[in-house]
């Protein structure tokens, strides 16, 4: 570590975590000389990292999956797959392609997509999803904080009773149905999935050895 003058200005030179660090304080020798000695202090207490906030959203998404396999049961992998799904379509809509990109802002808009044609609740999910993933970036040193900590959920009003079809009723849809409909609603019944997940799903999704 040191300080050095190149023209007008002072710097100060380090190296953290193996890279080599110049930051400029402009004409300012003695900021230079305090903000070493912090550094130092916190080398010491090991506190001093680098945060790399350079990636690439679908960088992080690969990284975020591969460990959401490890640690989360298939069946919310596969909810989680399905919503990121529909968030990584609205960032290529907004040619957003670095993680760095993702703001409350950025969430505001989401969410009235989002909005259009779900409920808050799906929203939430939505957002549920973001933020942890967010929280894994910071702690993946890929991020300084988590830009949607204080992003507030949504509040659901909305009381919906769950029924379920008997057979009677389960006949007469089938028999009404066109052919293809026939095949969805068949598929949706004998499988349990959410309409989400049959819309993105995709043949490397389906286990045909068990």
């Amino acid at each position: 570590m040191r300080v050095f003058k190149r023209g007008k200005s002072w710097y100060a030179d380090y190296i953290v975590n193996g890279k080599r660090i110049m930051k400029s304080f402009g004409q300012h020798k003695k900021v230079a000389e305090l903000f070493l000695k912090d550094l130092e202090l916190k080398e010491v207490r090991g506190e001093l990292r680098i945060i790399d906030e350079s990636i690439n959203w679908n960088d992080f998404l690969d990284r975020y999956l591969e460990h959401a396999r490890v640690s989360k049961s298939s069946t919310t992998c596969r909810s989680d797959i399905c919503r990121l799904k529909v968030f990584n379509e609205f960032l290529k809509a907004r040619n957003i392609t670095k993680l760095k990109q993702i703001d409350s802002l950025l969430m505001e808009d989401f969410k009235l997509l989002i909005l259009q044609k779900n409920s808050p609740k799906t929203f939430n999910h939505h957002l549920d999803l973001i933020r942890t993933m967010l929280n894994r970036a910071v702690e993946w040193k890929f991020l300084r904080e988590n830009p949607l900590k204080s992003f507030k959920r949504l509040k659901n009003n909305r009381v919906r009773q769950m029924r379920f079809l008997n057979t009677e009723e389960i006949e007469r849809v089938l028999n009404h149905a066109d052919p293809f409909m026939k095949k969805v609603i068949t598929l949706l019944l004998y499988t349990g999935l959410r309409k989400s997940e049959l819309i993105y799903l995709e043949w490397t999704d389906i286990d045909f050895k068990n």
